[in-house]
């Protein structure tokens, strides 16, 4: 991994999860580096960072250029610097795990809440009937707008259901309304759809289960969130799901949980014990239906249920006993008098540095007087560590406090990647699309700069030294520039 020595900075590598500004170098271009492999390394040797000083690579695991077998970025990877760590961006994928449960149950429900929303959006008169409507029923009560599903239905599909079930009755109402007096297929089919009490159930079953799949993602897209309890919230809601549909079974470790079988037959509940939760089986008893429907609708969310646990298993990290053992970070953990020791922390392999002076200072941490203590200041605690000095002034603590934090720098959260390509979305535009990669990486820098520091462009102080930079021979090299860029142009 690293040495027990190397500065978080450069232990960070491009992957570090703490420097937006790192990531922004990969918009370089990739029809001149070939590859996404040689636009890495060259980054890389320009920038004069050593890769086998990177903490690790994070990629979605399911892009062959990134993570095959052959000529892939990965396996480069693993050549150049075998300790690095290897970690799926489970939150990037998360939506398509959505999206693949969703897909088992019948197609009418997503069609019933995206048709729902294009009823009113393209017509102002039936958002004023259904208003009269919703303000006769429900007085005192301001109706809400039904939400549209966008192209990642599987993101927004959650406060979808939410809308359509807080206003079931009432949207059920309006359709019934529009298809007596106008004779409108669409209306007609949609109250169709809003009167049969299996669709009903449908939506109250996904709700809990999308809503905390969601729940989930938004705590990855967080900058300022404790890297070691992401991973166990995800972990947590594998295992939730499992427990759900999976014969009782006590899981001591996360591996546990992921060598658990669920493909296998023998492990599945009967329908009657399968946990599908209160909310959707009060629904079912108040449906009154026959026992045959009653068994077709339960197994259809069983499958649900499964295929959303086999797509995160997929998707799940394959050293989890490594990110497991990062637990052992957390202040609460390393204060405690009965904290693990550290020899049989799964990460302590990663270390390439003094092992007995690191297993000293994990014994000596909880003599000191500490600042930072809550878990949810990992980041500060550790940093305070390494910057702790003794009666002589000699830092004490540097080498294990520069090792957690470089740990700490693994990739879990996939927030400084997606802000960095929203930002270069807003930069670059159709209207200023002959903006060049190198302003372009620059203007992405000072954005990250100015987020990362937590200021605003007008309270920034340039120094002596970019100010001397603006004098007449800027101009002169501007003006080159622009009339390279138009004779290259008018060439092709």
């Amino acid at each position: 991994m690293v040495g027990a020595g190397a500065a978080p900075a450069e232990a960070a590598g491009v992957m570090g999860r703490r420097r937006p500004e790192a990531l922004v170098p990969g918009i370089i271009n990739l029809t001149r580096s070939g590859t996404i492999t040689e636009a890495l390394l060259t980054f890389l040797n320009d920038n004069k960072l050593n890769i086998k000083r990177c903490v690790g690579i994070a990629a979605d695991g399911f892009n062959t250029s990134l993570c095959g077998n052959k000529n892939s970025l990965l396996k480069k990877f693993y050549e150049l610097n075998p300790c690095g760590v290897f970690i799926k961006y489970v939150s990037y994928s998360l939506y398509l795990c959505s999206s693949k449960a969703i897909d088992v149950l019948p197609l009418n429900i997503e069609y019933m809440v995206s048709r729902t929303y294009l009823w009113f959006s393209h017509s102002t008169f039936h958002q004023k009937r259904y208003h009269e409507l919703y303000a006769a029923i429900s007085v005192g009560e301001n109706f809400l707008k039904i939400l549209q599903l966008t192209e990642t239905r599987w993101l927004s599909i959650s406060p979808c259901i939410n809308r359509v079930l807080d206003q079931y009755e009432a949207l059920m109402l309006h359709f019934q309304s529009i298809r007596d007096n106008e004779r409108d297929y669409s209306a007609e089919l949609l109250y169709q759809m809003y009167s049969d009490p299996v669709n009903r159930l449908y939506l109250v079953f996904l709700q809990p289960l999308i809503e905390e799949a969601n729940r989930i993602n938004k705590l990855f897209q967080f900058e300022t969130v404790n890297p070691v309890n992401l991973i166990a919230e995800l972990m947590l809601f594998y295992q939730n799901l499992v427990q759900r549909v999976m014969k009782p079974c006590v899981f001591t470790t996360w591996s546990s949980i992921v060598n658990y079988d669920i493909h296998c037959n023998r492990n599945y509940m009967p329908l009657s014990e399968v946990n599908f939760g209160s909310a959707f089986l009060s629904e079912l008893i108040n449906a009154n239906l026959s026992s045959h429907t009653v068994d077709t609708i339960q197994s259809r969310c069983r499958d649900c249920i499964l295929e959303f646990a086999k797509q995160i298993k997929l998707r799940l990290p394959p050293n989890v006993h490594h990110l497991e053992s990062l637990s052992a970070l957390s202040p609460s953990v390393v204060l405690s008098p009965t904290k693990p020791e550290f020899s049989t922390l799964s990460f302590l392999s990663l270390c390439r540095g003094d092992h007995i002076k690191l297993k000293q200072q994990w014994r000596n941490l909880d003599a000191v007087s500490w600042t930072n203590t809550e878990d949810s200041q990992i980041e500060q605690f550790w940093i305070e560590v390494a910057k702790h000095t003794d009666e002589v002034g000699d830092k004490d603590f540097v080498e294990l406090g520069l090792f957690a934090l470089a740990l700490l720098t693994l990739p879990f959260s996939t927030a400084a990647v997606e802000c960095t390509i929203s930002q270069m979305n807003l930069i670059k535009t159709k209207l200023k699309n002959r903006l060049q990669d190198s302003l372009l990486e620059n203007i992405l820098r000072i954005r990250a700069y100015m987020h990362r520091n937590k200021i605003c462009c007008n309270q920034f102080q340039p120094s002596k030294e970019m100010i001397s930079l603006f004098n007449n021979e800027f101009y002169a090299i501007a003006n080159s520039k622009d009339a390279t860029d138009d004779s290259e142009e008018d060439i092709f």
